[in-house]
């Protein structure tokens, strides 16, 4: 009976171990570092599941924004769900907007939204449109991002995606 005991307490101190984050050290590119937890994947390894730590593979260099300075928004998905939710989160938090520019797809081209920096056009998006923008906020699927926010962000004229 105590060996179960022991054995149980030991699986239990494993496991919580397991899905603990774990902290990874990353660099801005001012080269100031900081923390972000990362969860680890798991092998199994018979029983109980062994972590095994991946490698952080973002291929993105970190930037820090101009304090206090509008910037061009654009904004990749805006007639979606959450394109509409990532516009009420920059008008309630006060983002530094000079310009927003909302992109869709050529169906949505041309409808108007209100938005509080006024009423604004859905443009078709184009990489060279989204590349004069300061940042692009992108809410569209997976393989959308795949292929067009490596060339949006591409360069030292590239936006911040």
């Amino acid at each position: 009976v105590n060996v179960r005991c022991l054995l149980f307490f030991v699986m239990m101190v494993a496991a919580t171990h397991a899905f603990a984050p774990t902290p990874l050290t990353l660099r801005s590119a001012s080269a100031r570092s900081f923390t972000a937890p990362v969860r680890p994947s798991f092998v199994n390894a018979g029983s109980p599941l062994i972590p095994r730590q991946r490698p952080l593979s973002l291929g993105v260099q970190m930037v820090a924004l101009p304090k206090d300075q509008p910037l061009k928004v654009g904004i990749c998905g805006a007639t979606g769900a959450v394109g509409q939710e990532i516009v009420g989160v920059l008008e309630k938090r006060g983002f530094p907007v000079k310009e927003l520019h909302l992109f869709g797809s050529a169906r949505s081209a041309g409808k108007k939204v209100e938005t509080k920096w006024g009423s604004v056009e859905i443009e078709e998006f184009s990489v060279a449109k989204a590349r004069e923008m300061d940042v692009v906020f992108v809410s569209v699927s997976g393989d959308f991002s795949k292929e067009y926010c490596e060339a949006i962000a591409e360069g030292e004229d590239g936006a911040i995606v």
